[in-house]
């Protein structure tokens, strides 16, 4: 092994190990350094809210199945890549099921028709453009 490896190699645990804590902020008996929630005192809270879905897996309005992408509007509205259901789905704030605005008619190639749609976006005047795997 070459001596600059090797300096590699110690410079590297040196910088790790010194960024461990012994500290546990949010009282769950986990050091902050090895917690995805580790601090509660910040003003962050520790728990998640669902905004879309939460009913398992299925094509339902309140349903998604395999979301892959999201954009929220300066309304608050979320808009969901729903890959399996071959849709985008727009839910609007304390909704409790979605709306498609573009495929879910089965899937295939015609306009209407999505498959598997990974991506999207909007322009500036608000038209869509969907990244469609198939």
């Amino acid at each position: 092994m070459s001596d600059i490896y090797k300096s590699l190699t110690f410079l590297f645990f040196i910088i790790s190990f010194n960024g461990f804590s012994q500290v546990d902020t949010d009282g769950d008996g986990v050091n902050d350094d090895v917690d995805n929630c580790p601090t509660v005192a910040n003003g962050y809270s520790t728990e998640g809210t669902t905004v879309a879905g939460g009913n398992g897996f299925g094509s339902n309005a309140n349903q998604l199945y395999y979301p892959r992408d999201i954009i929220v509007d300066a309304s608050g509205n979320y808009y969901i890549a729903d890959a399996q259901n071959n849709r985008i789905q727009k839910w609007e704030p304390g909704a409790s099921e979605g709306t498609t605005v573009a495929g879910g008619n089965s899937y295939g190639s015609a306009a209407n028709q999505l498959k598997y749609p990974y991506r999207f976006t909007f322009d500036s005047s608000g038209n869509l453009y969907i990244a469609d795997t198939y």
